[in-house]
This record gives structure tokens, sequence and C-alpha cells, in this order.
């Protein structure tokens, strides 16, 4: 039984690829029976607000009624970064004197001005301000605390890795794909993420497998690619057994 260390890296990717969907060619793998995740190092340099997940706040002033959607421009914020984004945004668009606040010590958001306003569910921003759509104050404050992290962990999937595993089924898109997750709460944007795993992430087949390309995603929490904003790239360490290469 041979074993030998792999580094996939999105360097190597093919020319136009992106960060998040990295295809390797002339992987020349044979007779592999077992794939271990040594480390896996990426950049956090996703964006924790973006514009096609998260960054509108839809008010409307009941008196007309008028309806105002604020787009929060897509980065990272810390909370009293958010709020203050959050206030200059409201008064640019309407003059009530809109106040936003961030609580370090609860985790809460409090967003008031001089006359009602309504709080509409079409906002998508609502998750990351732990609001709730709501009406009939001028004020509202946070019901859940605010998760400033567009998403908890991030996953690296390949079909390559799963399609020859025991009791692998392709309609099982999530967990038949994946084979690492990163939990990345703990980190901030510009952060390089340095991931060993607590357990063992092992990959053991039954009969020995040739892995002629391989392709690799990278998605967020709800299988969205992640939007990658620099050109850090990632890197995942492999043990490979084999029996020839």
């Amino acid at each position: 039984m041979n074993k030998s260390y792999f580094d996939l890296n999105s360097k190597d990717r093919r020319s136009g690829e992106s960060l998040n969907n990295v295809s390797f060619s002339n992987f020349n793998l044979i007779n592999v029976t077992r794939i271990e995740v040594e480390e896996v190092s990426v950049s956090y340099s996703w964006y924790d607000i973006q514009t096609a997940y998260n960054s509108t706040l839809v008010i409307i002033n009941p008196t007309g009624p008028t309806t105002y959607t604020i787009n929060i421009t897509p980065g990272s914020y810390s909370g009293t970064e958010l709020a203050t984004a959050l206030q200059t945004a409201l008064n640019a668009a309407w003059a009530n004197s809109f106040v936003v606040t961030f609580n370090s010590n609860n985790g809460k958001f409090t967003i008031s001005g001089t006359s009602t306003f309504t709080i509409d569910s079409t906002s998508t921003i609502l998750g990351v301000l732990g609001l709730v759509a709501s009406s009939g104050t001028n004020s509202y404050t946070s019901t859940n605390v605010a998760n400033l992290h567009f998403t908890e962990y991030i996953n690296f999937n390949s079909s390559e890795l799963h399609n020859n595993l025991p009791n692998f089924t392709s309609s099982d898109l999530r967990n038949g794909q994946r084979f690492i997750r990163i939990p990345v709460s703990n980190y901030a944007f510009g952060d390089r993420i340095v991931y060993h795993p607590h357990h063992p992430i092992e990959l053991a087949y039954n009969n020995p497998i040739s892995l002629p390309s391989l392709n690799i995603t990278v998605t967020d929490q709800l299988d969205r690619l992640i939007e990658f904003n620099s050109s850090a790239n990632w890197n995942i360490r492999l043990k490979v057994y084999s029996s020839r290469f």
C-alpha cells in the first residue's frame, strides 16, 4: 500500500475559473483505496453583506403610503459600522431623523425614527439584524441576536470523491458531495483560516478507484457558491492511499 501527500491548490485551476468552482485536470490518481484530509487553508474573503442575499431594508411610511428600499453596500461590517451605514442610508432616503444603534452587550440593533414606520417582510437584511417584519411604532429592537456572519461554515464539495463511496446516492446533493465543512463564525474578513479536522475526515472505498480529474466547489451553509473577493488561493492537503500511482 502506497501513501502519498497531495495538495489541491486553487492556483492550479483552469484559466477563467473562479475560486468557488475549480477543475483539476491530469489529476491521474490510480487505484485509490482511501483519502484523508490533513489540512485546509482558505482566506476569509467573502463579504458578510452581499447584494444578492442580505443587503436590503424595506421600510414603509404609512402616510401615503410610501415605500423606501435601503441598499447597504456589500462588505463586512462590525455591528457599529453596520448601524452607521443603515442610519446614513435611511436618512438619505426619508427625512425621519432615524437613529440606528448596536448594543454590543446583547448583540441587538435598535432602529428609531420621529414618525411611525413599518419594517417590511421583503427586507433581505432582517436575519442579519435579528429583526422581524413589524409595524405600528417608531422604534424597533432586534427580536433575536444579530448575525453578522454571512455563513456559519463553508463546504468543500466534490462528486468525484463521493461517487464511489459505499451507500452513495446521487440525489444526496448536500451530504453526498460535501467532504469538508469548516466552521468560520469565529473568524473575520481578511483572516487566513488554517483548519485541521478535530476528527479524521476519511473517504474509504470498497474497491480501488481512479481519479483522472477532479472538480471542487466551495459553498456556504445553504449550498450557495461562495463569492470570494480576493485572489488568495485555497489549499487542501490530502493523504492518499493507493496500490500504485
